[in-house]
């Protein structure tokens, strides 16, 4: 794929300003701001910023070790060395309110990614 195509922008001092407000809050430059931007409005689809992928990467480990307890509980279940269901019941609750919760958040971060073109 060749990125050697160059377009040249021009912007009033306002939007220049907001522009490179927005690159340092997001610690990138002008071009690969734009570049994202483009990206979006032509694939239309989510595109995370450097801290919101560190924010997906934690989200998954967690949903990761969510799923491990699950495993666990389950395979003590189906051996019989575990028998109080009622800790069983209420931990598996408190677990898939936390999945719920995380599916929430990541579906926030989508629908803001998706929408950044037009939001700032």
């Amino acid at each position: 794929m060749n990125l050697n195509n160059r377009i040249t922008i021009r912007l009033n001092d306002l939007e220049k300003e907001k522009l490179l407000k927005i690159c340092k809050k997001e610690d990138s430059d002008m071009s690969k701001l734009i570049v994202r931007q483009i990206r979006i409005l032509i694939n239309q689809e989510a595109h995370f910023t450097n801290e919101e992928l560190e924010q997906l990467r934690i989200a998954n480990n967690q949903i990761m070790f969510i799923g491990r307890n699950l495993n666990q509980i389950t395979r003590n279940i189906n051996a019989g060395t575990l028998t109080n269901y009622a800790l069983t019941e209420t931990y598996a609750n408190r677990l898939i309110s936390h999945i719920d919760e995380q599916r929430k958040w990541i579906k926030a971060l989508i629908s803001k990614s998706e929408t950044r073109a037009i939001d700032e």
